[in-house]
């Protein structure tokens, strides 16, 4: 294969992951996640390395890249583990064991001639084999599944964080969450289009040059947003730091409590099913923090645990009236501020110990 426009794309993506890779590792001090950008460019040096057919110069490198395929979920997930200072024990390192597996599974070929594994190789990716390559399906799936884990970990923590965080910071996590829904997607793809490959492989040939293009727009957006990362963040130290220059008392706490209940039920902003709590704290000119500090001396819990009790009390209230006569359950929780059904139900019941259904039957029974 010749040089063109798109392998100029994945040699220069497969430096610029190199370089980055130091500067995470050094500057940032984010091991697990410099790990992560090194095995992606490494399987982007590695398909030139078969495009332009090194092998057949280096045939003892031939697949040794395969087994690294199972690092790269687990090493993703312990980078968000590291980023919430999510304390671990020795015990994560069973999540390797993949890898382990693989690895001991290849070793056999590893121990192959020079010219055998370069015969093994051709035989394998020529057009008249249509035996399947299982190891594809194993691999995409395993980082699809660390990929879910780490976007549900991730999406919980930010949503604590973001409460009481700067406007920047929030914008970053939601963009983080915007890119971990695009791999999820992504690796969901490339699982389907395996499938696609077995009956007709000429469709693998395109499609690889498609997703080694795509790993490398990985590699680049991951280059932006390293330095733009925000410091790490536990909810442990937030709830340290954010009292610790308070000079309030109770009376005070208690005051802003009252302020705070007062302008959620009288505006009924508790409507909005994006409310947070930096809107209410430039609403009434008082710090988000200090909101917290208040919710948390009263024993109110956090700041969306309030919000979601005035969306039930809202609910409970309105659910008879004749407005609402002709709406579903979700649709009027909806007009209260609840997104979805799941977290309406969930949220009732750990309210009030029955589900909405029981409670409105309950209440007619009555009266």
């Amino acid at each position: 294969m010749n040089q063109n426009f798109f392998t100029f794309i994945l040699e220069y993506s497969v430096v610029q992951g190199y370089l980055l890779m130091f500067y995470v590792a050094y500057k940032l001090k984010y091991y697990h996640f410099a790990t992560v950008i090194f095995l992606v460019s490494t399987q982007i040096l590695y398909h030139l390395y078969y495009q332009f057919e090194w092998f057949r110069d280096l045939p003892l490198l031939i697949f040794t890249e395969a087994p690294l395929w199972y690092l790269i979920g687990p090493f993703f997930y312990f980078s968000i583990l590291d980023h919430f200072k999510d304390k671990t024990s020795y015990l994560k390192y069973f999540h390797l064991l993949p890898f382990v597996v693989s690895l001991l599974y290849m070793f056999s070929f590893y121990t192959l001639p020079p010219d055998e594994k370069v015969e093994v190789f051709t035989n394998i990716f020529s057009l008249s084999n249509n035996a399947t390559d299982f190891n594809h399906y194993f691999y995409t799936i395993h980082i699809l599944f660390y990929l879910g884990l780490s976007f549900r970990y991730f999406n919980q923590k930010s949503k604590q964080i973001k409460e009481i965080d700067s406007n920047s910071t929030i914008a970053f996590y939601d963009m983080a969450l915007y890119l971990l829904k695009y791999y999820l997607v992504f690796f969901g793809l490339a699982l389907a289009f395996y499938v696609l490959s077995d009956l007709n492989f000429n469709l693998l040939r395109p499609f690889y040059l498609i997703f080694y293009l795509l790993l490398s727009a990985l590699i680049h957006m991951v280059g932006y947003y390293a330095f733009l990362l925000p410091r790490s963040t536990s909810t442990e130290d937030i709830e340290v730091s954010k009292y610790a220059s308070s000079t309030l008392n109770g009376d005070q706490l208690n005051e802003i409590i009252q302020k705070t209940n007062s302008y959620i039920n009288q505006f009924e902003v508790y409507r909005n099913p994006d409310l947070r709590l930096k809107n209410v704290a430039e609403a009434l000119q008082i710090p988000s923090h200090h909101i917290s500090q208040a919710l948390s001396f009263a024993q109110e819990g956090s700041f969306f645990d309030l919000v979601n009790k005035n969306r039930l009390d809202g609910f409970k209230t309105n659910i008879f009236k004749a407005a609402y006569k002709n709406y579903t359950l979700f649709a009027v929780a909806s007009e209260h501020g609840f997104k979805s059904p799941s977290s309406f139900y969930r949220i009732f019941k750990k309210h009030e110990g029955i589900t909405p259904k029981a409670w409105i039957e309950k209440q007619k029974q009555g009266k």
